[in-house]
């Protein structure tokens, strides 16, 4: 499976910008190694969160903090990464990313 960020109008990685700052040098190597395994075909961490949008959160398991990745999926073979949080932000998080992702397909 291809994993592609996210790029926001201003020409920003929301993901990208999560990672880049995170100081949890283990929580950044689970979150990269999640995303190796998923790019190996291995879809255990992921797990759709609604219905009416195609957005997915795939958990980052391991010591220290639940990361939780949000994504779509553009068919089998495209994760869109849209952001990032962390277990306790996580109702916050996902309803900013089901914003994104309405806004994403309206002007597809």
């Amino acid at each position: 499976m291809q994993i592609v960020n996210y790029r926001n109008t201003q020409g920003q990685e929301p993901f990208a910008n999560f990672l880049s700052q995170l100081k949890d040098q283990q929580g950044k190597h689970r979150i990269l190694a999640t995303l190796k395994k998923i790019e190996l075909g291995n879809e255990s961490p992921l797990e759709r969160l609604t219905s009416a949008l195609p957005l997915w959160e795939i958990r980052v398991m391991g010591k220290g903090p639940g990361y939780r990745l949000y994504c779509v999926r553009d068919g089998e073979k495209l994760i869109i990464l849209l952001g990032a949080g962390i277990k306790d932000t996580q109702a916050r998080d996902i309803k900013k990313m089901e914003a994104l992702a309405r806004d994403i397909y309206q002007h597809e």
